[in-house]
């Protein structure tokens, strides 16, 4: 295993690693990205209850572009 001989091992194992290495990291990425945004529509609904001016203002006109974009 030193010096990156792994890679000469049983070529159905190595397939086999780098697929389950694959899965595993497309889940993980997307179960990151659905947190992150979670996170962040939770601080948005926050900010807007808070009434803030510029940025409540700032929201609304994104809300309403999205809006007549429909």
């Amino acid at each position: 295993m030193k010096n990156g001989l792994i890679y000469f091992g049983n070529k159905k194992e190595i397939i086999k690693r780098n697929l389950l290495a694959g899965i595993s990291r497309g889940v993980g990425i997307g179960i990151g990205v659905t947190l992150i945004t979670a996170i962040l529509i939770i601080l948005l609904q926050k900010i807007v209850t808070l009434n803030i001016p510029v940025i409540g203002e700032y929201i609304a006109d994104i809300v309403e572009i999205v809006e007549k974009s429909k």
